[in-house]
């Protein structure tokens, strides 16, 4: 049986626009080894920190001691180690999508994805809100109120009274959320202790991770992690996975994820003061936050260079240029959806349009993939 410890650093829970806090780092840190607390009491002691009482990698991180104490921790255990980053701001962007378009077309959303429209309104949103736009980020701050607020009319009345500019992705996002306030509203239950975090990536990167470390096998996993509302709040969520060795992969939207992992029992809920290896968690993950909240200095340079086999990609919500994940038409057969969504046709015929522009960009970016794996086979043949 393997022993994951769970620990977190920049956690806000559904306060996304935490100012002091943009992002949001989730680690675990696996205990392969039987003389892990001495060596972690050894590596206190040569650096002169006590034993017997916690130190925490925020304050560690501030000091030249601190800071070769926790690379050196890197260097001992990193190896078990895989984490997640977060940048909160990209994330509510993406968590617009999904809390706005999703309960309207929720029996086409597939529409959407499997050509990456989501992506595209995300880094859309994002854009806007990071270049300093005051609609967008007045935006962002209604959108989170609305959301918290289960339909609060303070998204409605922004969206009538703000003059945005027309052709922007924008102004047809909030004529969209005018349009179906009701529906997206409806949708969210803060009654229901399920969407009590809604907006926090506590549950969701801790799922993630799991799959990560199980990695395809169906050996069973001890999962602990350090005291979390987040997680005690979605207990439930979990008897699925335990005692489950039926390791179970996406192929709906072919992403090739791994869905399914076995527990042995409900995620562990403690205290760091008094787990060793929840304290190890804790400073790694402290430590690597900091690394990417100030990656200018010498001591955040070494720790992501150190960190980086432990960095997830691949669940990190982190936003992308825009020019370098589509191209013009892709672009361009974007804007004529979210138009669509926003006009005033049935949704009927808005869904019968959807099918048809996401056809066509399925379509294109099938030949365009063909032709680039095309084309490195041919660069290679030449090389």
């Amino acid at each position: 049986m393997r022993k994951i410890y769970f620990d977190e650093a920049g956690n806000s829970g559904n306060n996304l626009l935490d100012k002091e806090q943009p992002l949001f780092c989730y680690l675990g840190f696996e205990d392969c080894d039987s003389n892990t607390i001495e060596e972690f009491y050894s590596l206190k002691r040569k650096y002169k920190y006590k034993t017997d009482l916690e130190v925490k990698g925020a304050s560690l991180s501030k000091s030249v001691t601190g800071q070769k104490f926790l690379i050196e921790l890197w260097e001992k255990f990193g190896t078990h180690v895989k984490f997640v980053m977060h940048d909160k701001k990209f994330a509510l962007a993406c968590k617009m999508f999904e809390y706005v378009f999703e309960p309207v077309f929720c029996d086409v959303n597939t529409l959407f994805y499997q050509i990456n429209f989501h992506k595209y309104i995300a880094i859309s949103m994002y854009n806007l809100f990071t270049n300093s736009n005051h609609s967008a980020e007045q935006l962002f701050t209604n959108f989170y109120a609305f959301i918290k607020n289960k339909g609060d009319k303070s998204l409605n009345k922004y969206v009538t009274s703000c003059g945005i500019v027309k052709t922007s992705p924008l102004f047809y996002f909030c004529e969209f959320c005018n349009q179906h306030k009701t529906e997206i509203a409806s949708d969210i239950d803060f009654t229901d202790k399920q969407d009590k975090y809604i907006l926090d990536l506590t549950l969701t990167s801790l799922y993630n991770l799991l799959g990560v470390f199980s990695h395809g096998s169906p050996e069973s996993m001890e999962v602990h992690c350090d005291n979390s509302k987040q997680i005690a709040n979605e207990k439930g969520f979990w008897k699925a996975f335990i005692n489950n060795t039926n390791i179970v992969y996406d192929t709906y939207f072919n992403s090739g994820a791994q869905l399914t992992f076995n527990i042995t029992q409900e995620p562990i809920l403690e205290d760091s003061k008094e787990i060793i290896q929840l304290q190890i968690s804790d400073l790694l993950a402290s430590s690597v936050y900091q690394a990417y909240l100030h990656p200018e200095t010498d001591f955040s340079k070494t720790i992501k260079k150190i960190s980086q086999t432990a960095y997830v990609e691949a669940y990190s919500v982190a936003p992308v240029e825009l020019e370098f994940t589509f191209d013009e038409f892709e672009i361009k057969q974007f804007n004529k959806i979210i138009k669509l969504l926003a006009s005033e046709n049935s949704k009927v015929k808005k869904i019968e349009k959807l099918a048809e522009i996401s056809s066509e960009v399925k379509y294109y970016q099938i030949i365009r993939s063909r032709y680039f794996i095309d084309f490195i086979k041919s660069f290679k043949l030449h090389k």
